[in-house]
């Protein structure tokens, strides 16, 4: 799974650090500039792109064709 910043934020929530943290920079929690630069339409148009793929890859290999 891809660690991105959304990911990251609701992970912290979901331990309830957010009020213990909310206070450092994000550096200090750990993000980097390249996860700040992205945007969440890169992960999921990777993801989507890495679904088919998986996708695609799986249903030849089960043995099945296309039929025009």
């Amino acid at each position: 799974m891809k660690y991105t910043l959304d990911t990251k934020i609701l992970f912290m929530l979901s331990l309830g650090r957010w009020k213990e943290e909310e206070t450092k920079t994000l550096e200090e929690l750990g993000f980097t500039q390249e996860m700040l630069d992205k945007s969440p339409a890169d992960d999921i148009e990777a993801d989507l792109q890495e679904m088919h793929e998986e996708w695609e890859q799986n249903f030849l290999d089960s043995g099945w064709s296309v039929i025009d």
